[in-house]
């Protein structure tokens, strides 16, 4: 259960994180006469496509102080260029009119990113909400690298020592059992392997009903224009 609730914990985090900082750096991009526009999105892209590895993130984890703490689970995933891309896309599709006229109603630019833009950006916030939330609730590799304490490891390292556990257990049983009683050893092993991971998808499939109706319109119109 303390999994679970890490679990929980860390996807919520890290989607409003995801969330927070994709809308910070995508709707200055999505501005056509914000200075050295094309030069910050091709430094995005180059991020994007090269990477330190898997050493270098592990040091710079450390360095910050971050190691076997919860922000090491979601800080070093707050910004995906590909997530700010599609947003700065879907940006780009609002009509300038409607900004316009807030700016000479004498809005400022985060009045109208929070009072105009967002709220008619539900289809793609909740696009890449759905996208980080399932990035994180199934993302494992990061909290057996970062994380020692076992209180704060997350669900998704359970269900993976459980089904190596049963794994090894199917397989030095594998010789010692023989005719139906083999049969009946594998089917128990299966059953209990299939409902390990129905437990741990179940939140997700319960949020991705309510967000369907986003996702392929946010998906789309965010595509279209480059």
């Amino acid at each position: 259960m303390q999994a679970y609730v890490n679990t929980i914990v860390r996807t919520l985090a890290g989607t409003l994180l995801i969330l927070g900082f994709t809308v910070l750096a995508a709707y200055p991009l999505s501005k056509r006469d914000l200075p050295y526009r094309n030069t910050i999105t091709i430094f995005f892209l180059i991020a994007m496509f090269f990477s330190g590895g898997i050493i270098p993130d592990y040091l710079l984890v450390k360095n910050l102080g971050l190691l076997d703490t919860r922000w090491a689970l979601v800080l070093p995933s707050a910004v995906n260029v590909f997530y700010i891309i599609i947003m700065r896309n879907y940006f780009m599709t609002i009509d300038k009119g409607i900004e316009e006229s807030a700016v000479v109603d004498g809005a400022s630019y985060f009045t109208i990113l929070t009072k105009i833009i967002m709220p008619l950006s539900k289809p793609v916030l909740a696009t890449i909400a759905l996208w980080a939330a399932v990035y994180h609730w199934n993302e494992w590799f990061h909290a057996m690298v970062y994380i020692q304490d076992s209180s704060k490891t997350v669900l998704q390292i359970i269900v993976r020592d459980m089904l190596t556990a049963l794994d090894l257990s199917q397989s030095s049983n594998a010789g010692a059992i023989g005719g139906g009683g083999g049969a009946t050893e594998n089917l128990l092993l299966s059953n209990v392997r299939a409902s390990t991971v129905i437990i741990s998808i179940g939140p997700i499939v319960m949020v991705y009903p309510y967000v369907q109706k986003y996702f392929i319109k946010g998906i789309m119109i965010g595509s279209l224009k480059g």
